[in-house]
């Protein structure tokens, strides 16, 4: 399966494939943006996480949508990755 995502940071995510295309709005924060340090890092670990539980590629990109854009809100890298009840619950 070969597919392309592109992120716009504060935009959103381009998604791209043999079957689909569409654009994810950035996720909506609750606290103000404080750092973006390992946000990139985070929303590819989420991805993975997602796509590897089998999740469609939509559902995917918005779990790692939110994941990405939580962890902008703290400060650091490792320290600012959202814990998944957190991301549940956002």
């Amino acid at each position: 399966n070969k597919y392309s995502t592109t992120d716009f940071a504060h935009l959103g995510v381009y998604f791209e494939n043999k079957e689909e295309n569409y654009f994810i709005e950035a996720l909506k924060l609750k606290e103000e943006v404080i750092d973006t340090t390992g946000a990139g890092d985070a929303f590819n670990g989420a991805l993975a996480v997602a796509l590897a539980k089998d999740s469609n590629y939509k559902d995917a990109i918005i779990f790692a949508n939110k994941v990405g854009g939580i962890s902008t809100t703290r400060l650091g890298a490792a320290s600012s990755m959202p814990l998944l009840k957190e991301v549940e619950e956002y």
